[in-house]
């Protein structure tokens, strides 16, 4: 003999609304995570507006707007929104130094010097960074350069 088992149409409907809104905000928070790298340099990862460039102690004006965008191990320097080079990138954190190397194909000493950049490869040792403010100097060149986070 077969139990009498009566199923109720609306709390199923109810149930598999609910799971299916269920799963859709799951979807819709598993991709939205999976587009976002981490930074893995801390604060030294964004886009960087240059505030001033001294050379040898006297400030260099300068002429027209320098970015250095930095994001995982790639350095990029714009001027007036267009793009100079890129660089591959060393961080590192413990000794507080940062290396630019351009490569030669891509690397013009005019325009680059207009961002801030001197030498390739260009070292810099990080005099000061926090969360909006970034001093390097390059103390092979003399050239010290202030930053603030865009």
């Amino acid at each position: 003999m077969r139990p009498n088992i009566s199923y109720n149409s609306v709390g199923c409907r109810r149930l598999s609304d609910t799971l299916r809104l269920f799963l859709m905000l799951l979807t819709l928070v598993l991709t939205s995570a999976a587009c976002q790298k981490m930074p893995i340099n801390g604060h030294l990862d964004g886009q960087w507006r240059v505030i001033s460039i001294s050379y040898d102690g006297d400030e260099i004006p300068l002429d027209g707007t320098v970015f250095w965008n930095i994001s995982l191990h790639v350095a990029q320097f714009i001027r007036d929104n267009d793009l100079k080079a890129t660089a591959n990138m060393i961080y590192d954190s413990d000794k507080g130094t940062l290396c630019f190397d351009i490569p030669a194909e891509r690397y013009y000493p005019y325009s680059l010097k207009l961002c801030g950049v001197y030498s390739n490869p260009s070292y810099y040792n990080i005099d000061r960074l926090t969360h909006d403010r970034l001093v390097v100097s390059d103390t092979q060149d003399g050239v010290t350069i202030e930053l603030h986070k865009f």
